[in-house]
């Protein structure tokens, strides 16, 4: 009888242990799961992707002197990214100004045609193909140019902001012929020259191409006359009207 008893106690036992073992390797193996699904939360994080864009998807109405704009769900940092632009019938490649981050990560881009290396404007009633690698799968859309742009570029509005003329124009325009032949400032008739080898756009950034910052070393309060004349848009129109004003500076 005793046998019996010990031969009962000892299954008993065992069963015990086998149970708190088999709890035991449940709760590593939930906590491991655990674990592991977040590092893969933490490490494979979600794909950014293109939430809207400046033309959407197979808009008829882009102009022809427009950037695209493209805008992401998250901060994308662009140099692990590839954006192409192609004409859809001869798939000629169109080489593309990506420099409008600022800082290096964003979620909005700006892309801008390029010609020999000087921004240009698109053709004119051309359909396009625009495409972007490393997305986690490809990614393109397609869209289509209005007319030829033929109106000229003019001159909005000027103003001193410290040491800088600040050059509000009405369109996107070739940032070559922002120089001092386009440009003159003067004071007491002297003649000012600017630095034009550091032109910018606003907050310092080719991203529009409309307002730009020069800047004249050693400016001191009082007027100044600004006269700005013959600067070209992307698509080559050139000013008509020059523009001539009488500057303040504090």
């Amino acid at each position: 009888m005793k046998k019996l008893f010990f031969v009962l106690l000892a299954v008993l036992v065992a069963g015990c242990t086998t149970q708190a073992v088999q709890n035991s390797t449940n709760i590593e193996v939930e906590q491991r799961f655990q674990l592991n699904a977040s590092n893969i939360a933490t490490t494979y994080a979600e794909i950014p992707f293109v939430s809207s864009a400046v033309p959407g998807p197979e808009s008829r109405d882009m102009l022809v002197n427009n950037m695209i704009k493209l805008f992401f769900n998250e901060n994308l940092a662009y140099e692990n990214y590839e954006f192409s632009l192609h004409e859809r019938y001869t798939w000629i490649d169109m080489p593309l100004d990506t420099t409008t981050f600022d800082p290096f990560i964003s979620t909005d881009l700006g892309l801008k045609p390029l010609l020999n290396g000087k921004l240009t404007a698109l053709k004119p009633n051309m359909q396009y193909v625009l495409e972007i690698e490393g997305l986690g799968s490809a990614y393109y859309y397609q869209f289509t140019t209005t007319n030829a742009d033929t109106i000229n570029p003019r001159v909005e509005g000027a103003y001193f902001e410290g040491n800088d003329l600040v050059i509000l124009f009405s369109e996107r325009v070739d940032s070559s012929y922002v120089n001092a032949v386009t440009i003159d400032v003067e004071k007491d008739g002297v003649d000012r020259l600017g630095n034009f080898n550091t032109v910018r756009t606003i907050a310092n950034q080719m991203y529009e191409d409309k307002k730009y910052y020069v800047t004249y070393d050693g400016l001191t309060s009082g007027e100044y006359r600004v006269s700005i004349s013959g600067v070209k848009d992307t698509t080559g129109n050139t000013m008509t009207e020059i523009y001539t004003e009488l500057l303040t500076k504090s």
